[in-house]
């Protein structure tokens, strides 16, 4: 038996255990972050898809100055 996940509704901002929301029928993510682990190996990956996310304009956390 796979462990019910506390999700939170996008429209409404109600929590649920449900893939859709009761109330107003929205779609619903699971309310938890993801793990963490100092060894990610794909931490670089996702650090790029955020960077890309944000848009144009934004710099390189790795570049001073």
């Amino acid at each position: 038996m796979r462990p019910r996940l506390l999700r939170v509704c996008r429209k409404c901002n109600r929590y649920t255990f449900e893939q859709t929301c009761p109330i107003c029928g929205g779609p619903t993510e699971i309310a938890h972050p993801p793990p963490f682990s100092p060894d990610d190996k794909y931490l670089e990956l996702r650090m790029k898809a955020l960077r890309r996310e944000d848009g144009p304009g934004t710099q390189d956390m790795g570049s001073a100055g």
